[in-house]
């Protein structure tokens, strides 16, 4: 078992191999509904880089987003919970 998101905006959950498709299909339905254009770039640039991410603690992809001097920022961890950022050029 792996973590792959399923669909719930609030986190990921541990899923079989076999719902990858199903989780990323109802995945991108809620981050296209709740992820304006530059947040959805940045996420997409994020799961190209890291692959499989996950929100920090709490948190929801949706609310791991921060302006720091004044360029978006994505805060997520990676696959193996490192705490990661990545940044508007």
């Amino acid at each position: 078992m792996e973590h792959w998101c399923n669909g719930n905006i609030n986190g990921c959950l541990p899923f079989a191999s076999s719902s990858i498709l199903l989780c990323s299909v109802v995945f991108k339905a809620h981050k296209d509904k709740y992820m304006n254009e530059r947040q959805k770039k940045l996420f997409e640039k994020a799961k190209k880089k890291h692959g499989v991410i996950e929100p920090c603690a709490e948190k929801t992809f949706e609310q791991s987003f921060t302006t720091i001097e004044g360029k978006l920022t994505f805060w997520f961890n990676d696959k193996k919970g490192n705490t990661k950022a990545i940044q508007e050029l």
